[in-house]
């Protein structure tokens, strides 16, 4: 019976170091499997649904960081010319989306002089077109406005020609308005130009008449319904979080200006969007 004992404790301590072998193994998979799903989406994903949540733009630092107590990528974003701070989960969920407290100091400013734009004139049509709504690029030059070096382009959307003017730095829509040009039109020019070239050399000129529900030089906490679509546009053109107020002005030739200020993450900023007498929008443009 002794002899059967020491029998058993050799074979026992023989097959120990396979069993702990075995075990160490088992116990560095399990660790490798948690490792691997503790770790999550990639640097490259992340920035991919940063970008997502602030509507576009080129990401331009990735950063492993902590957020209320878990790991997640610091992301920030270059869109329109403002930077996101973007945290994303390991998940790919988006845990906080707000304006960076470093903004560039010369987001519109233009590029060296006789360096290449940041900018292509095929990205730059993508962002005339999306800020118009749709259409086709039917021109592209390179220009200058208010001292910026800017893309010249004409969109045409709806019978339409509109002229829009693209920082070749950011991005950022600088102008939009309907162009003199439109099809059509002619040496002799449309009706209207003709009633507004008239009025002009006579001296007269148009009383604008408010739209309903509006009271020009005063401001409104909400949009009349009518120009409620025109609001919800500004809004998110600027990525802003919600509508401080509207005002309108009365312009000449019977047309009006509604000004929209809106709340943005961190201060806010003002939409212009100025419409004739018929209430067709002539231009927009981004006032701070």
């Amino acid at each position: 019976m002794k002899h059967l004992w020491s029998i058993m404790a050799a074979v026992a301590m023989t097959a120990t170091p396979v069993a702990m072998a075995a075990a160490h193994v088992s116990l560095s998979a399990t660790r490798a499997v948690h490792l691997t799903s503790a770790s999550g989406i990639s640097a490259t994903a992340a920035g991919q649904d940063a970008a997502a949540a602030v509507g576009g733009g080129a990401v331009i630092d990735t950063s492993a960081d902590t957020y209320q107590g878990q790991s997640v990528w610091d992301v920030h974003v270059l869109e329109q010319g403002q930077v996101w701070d973007v945290k994303v989960g390991m998940t790919g969920s988006i845990l906080l989306k707000k304006l960076s407290s470093e903004q560039p100091k010369h987001p519109s400013s233009s590029p060296p002089s006789g360096s290449t734009p940041a900018m292509s004139a095929p990205q730059a049509d993508a962002l005339a077109i999306k800020a118009v709504g749709g259409g086709t690029a039917t021109h592209t030059s390179t220009d200058q406005a208010g001292g910026v070096a800017v893309y010249d382009i004409h969109v045409l959307y709806q019978n339409q020609v509109w002229d829009v003017k693209v920082n070749q730095t950011s991005g950022a829509i600088v102008q939009k308005t309907l162009s003199s040009e439109q099809p059509g039109s002619g040496s002799s020019g449309s009706s209207t130009d003709k009633t507004a070239e008239h009025q002009s050399e006579s001296g007269g000129q148009s009383i604008s008449t408010p739209p309903a529900g509006v009271v020009f030089g005063q401001k409104m906490s909400a949009a009349p319904s009518a120009f409620q679509s025109w609001v919800t546009q500004a809004i998110s053109q600027v990525h802003g979080v919600s509508l401080k107020w509207v005002k309108f002005q009365a312009k000449s030739q019977g047309g009006y200006q509604m000004n929209i200020k809106i709340h943005l993450a961190q201060g806010t900023t003002k939409v212009i969007d100025v419409f004739n007498a018929q209430g067709q929008l002539v231009s927009q443009h981004v006032s701070s």
